[in-house]
């Protein structure tokens, strides 16, 4: 939505989506439909954080453009069988409370040209499980014809997508693998937290092949 001085920004799409007749709103437009519907003008930049990003900046040699940023995406299950997904930037989201959720994160055009989360929520609604359904509509994207010398906003393609089932079975897969390593890692990282199992988040590693819990 491209949100600013707002610190729930998924409760306001929430509120477009149930209260306004149009299915997106942004920037500007976004920030006034907040105020209307009784969002508070925050300052969303604490200053702990911003010490804390100033230091992580000073700290780390920034060698490239692509390495200086980065999406992030969730997908949520509550205890009532909700389904809820967001992301930060130029991934992509879709969402069936009835079947699953997904989202994904990398080259946002690529993701764009086959609605990758979209296409992995329609391989669950057609009965794959969650690393297969992922798995799919990353091969699918990989074997779509490119023009030659069309430019990309990395030098190979870079995407990863995470999905979740309505009964919480967890999977992803990506672009990412030996062959094709993003910032020296082969595989596309996936955090996750199941309450009552860990105490602490863990780490799923999805490749071209896909991975599953």
């Amino acid at each position: 939505m491209g949100l600013s001085d707002i610190s729930r920004p998924i409760s306001v799409a929430r509120s477009v989506l149930e209260r306004s007749p149009h299915n997106i709103l942004v920037g500007e437009g976004a920030r006034l439909w907040a105020f209307e519907q009784g969002f508070a003008k925050e300052n969303v930049l604490l200053e702990s954080v911003k010490a804390e990003w100033e230091e992580w900046m000073r700290s780390r040699e920034i060698v490239a453009k692509e390495d200086s940023h980065d999406t992030v995406g969730f997908i949520c299950l509550d205890k009532s069988g909700n389904l809820a997904v967001g992301t930060s930037t130029s991934g992509g989201l879709y969402c069936d409370g009835q079947v699953g959720a997904a989202v994904a994160t990398g080259d946002g055009e690529e993701i764009m040209r086959v609605c990758l989360s979209f296409l992995v929520v329609e391989y669950l609604r057609n009965g794959q499980n969650v690393q297969e359904a992922c798995r799919l509509a990353i091969s699918r994207l990989q074997h779509i014809p490119r023009p030659q010398g069309k430019q990309t906003m990395h030098s190979t393609l870079t995407v990863g997508v995470v999905a979740m089932d309505i009964h919480g079975n967890i999977g992803a897969a990506s672009t990412i693998d030996a062959s094709n390593p993003h910032r020296g890692t082969p595989y596309f990282p996936v955090s996750y937290w199941r309450e009552g199992e860990t105490s602490e988040p863990q780490i799923l590693e999805a490749s071209v092949d896909g991975a599953m819990i």
